[in-house]
């Protein structure tokens, strides 16, 4: 792969007796520009396994010589140069979002020198483009606390969802969505005083979001807590209905099951009155003792 300077020879008129001397015929090796187009899935400015390229990207030669061409099937290109100085950019595909290689604002490979030695070559001039990716999900009542969005169970309005530094508050129907790079992101929901969070454990996601990917179905369960209170009372006439005049008894315990187990006690105020608060969902049966 080798070329001449000039036009490439001379010509001459020879006499006889003639001789022409002094004209010497240099030559140089082209050498080559090249590298791949490809889509950065994980935006991370490297072509790794998995990243397609890109067929039918122009890229510009600009600099000694100008030229220009399409990638082929598998986004690669490789220009062949004399020795200069030259820029190679890329149009990019349609509609893309970012570019993630080369690094910089500009977007181009800048002053790249050739010589004629052949030890110029350079063949990993890549570019790496990637697309806005989605995260999406519904923050819902989970009525039967267990952790699975169940037909009827209806979205919550109003809670706030985060992706890393972004923020969502979910619409009337409890969906949430963030359209942002490729990358991971810790989503996470926004407690809310009273409510116990049923799915995912530890209210949190970890979603790896490709080029162009849609990460939706990242749903939270919540209930609200629940309370149960009452009175006990002296039965003066032991009907077991408190009647008006029927007074609370102070200072006697009262303990909460669930099944056969003992979740909680309290003792009846100087009215009677007795409370649990903060419960699960679930079936739970009060005793007096």
């Amino acid at each position: 792969d080798f070329s001449t300077n000039g036009d490439g020879g001379y010509s001459f008129d020879m006499t006889s007796g003639g001789d022409e001397s002094g004209y010497e015929l240099s030559i140089f090796e082209n050498a080559h520009l090249g590298g791949v187009v490809y889509e950065d899935m994980n935006a991370n400015g490297t072509k790794d396994e998995g990243d397609a390229g890109l067929e039918g990207i122009t890229v510009y030669l600009d600099g000694d010589n100008t030229d220009d061409m399409d990638t082929d099937a598998d986004g690669l290109f490789n220009f062949t140069v004399a020795p200069g100085t030259y820029t190679l950019e890329s149009a990019g595909p349609e509609a893309f979002d970012g570019q993630s290689q080369p690094a910089g604002e500009t977007g181009m490979y800048a002053e790249l020198d050739v010589d004629g030695s052949g030890t110029t070559d350079q063949t990993n001039l890549d570019f790496g483009y990637w697309y806005n990716g989605s995260i999406s999900g519904t923050v819902y009542l989970d009525a039967d606390a267990d952790g699975t969005k169940d037909e009827g169970e209806l979205g919550l309005a109003g809670w706030e969802v985060k992706a890393n530094a972004n923020a969502d508050t979910t619409d009337a129907n409890g969906a949430y969505s963030f359209t942002d790079m490729p990358g991971t992101y810790d989503v996470m929901l926004t407690s809310q005083d009273g409510w116990t969070v049923t799915s995912p454990e530890g209210a949190m996601y970890d979603v790896q979001v490709g080029s162009g990917a849609d990460e939706d179905g990242n749903n939270f369960g919540v209930y609200q807590q629940a309370g149960i209170s009452g009175t006990v009372i002296s039965d003066a006439d032991g009907d077991g209905t408190a009647d008006g005049g029927e007074l609370g008894v102070a200072g006697w315990l009262v303990t909460l099951y669930s099944g056969a187990t003992s979740v909680g006690t309290d003792s009846t105020d100087a009215n009677g009155a007795y409370s649990f608060s903060g419960l699960a969902v679930g079936s739970y049966t009060v005793k007096s003792t």
